[in-house]
């Protein structure tokens, strides 16, 4: 492996840090709004009603949870796929072709 070869690596390696952390962040920032949703979810449900309503209950927090899993996945993939486009772009500009 030659220099240059450890040095792409190398770049490619703090590339894909850099992107990780930001998917990484971007979860963590919208981790707080599901348990949100799902304690609003909880209390709309009556103490009386809270056991007749349980299978009720697991399926609104778990269809919560989908809709949030979905919507971070969605949100993760548009931001590699622009990290990517942005990276070919990048390696685009930097091959030549002439020797």
């Amino acid at each position: 492996m030659t220099d240059d070869d450890t040095a792409a690596r190398i770049e490619f390696l703090n590339w894909q840090d850099a992107q990780l952390e930001t998917i990484f962040t971007q979860i963590e920032t919208a981790y707080p709004t599901l348990l949100l949703r799902i304690d609003d979810i909880i209390d709309t449900a009556h103490a009386i009603r809270l056991l007749a309503t349980l299978g009720t209950l697991e399926t609104a927090i778990s269809t919560a949870t989908d809709i949030w899993t979905d919507e971070q996945v969605k949100l993760a993939l548009a931001h590699t796929e622009g990290a990517l486009d942005e990276l070919r772009a990048q390696f685009a500009l930097d091959v030549a072709l002439d020797p």
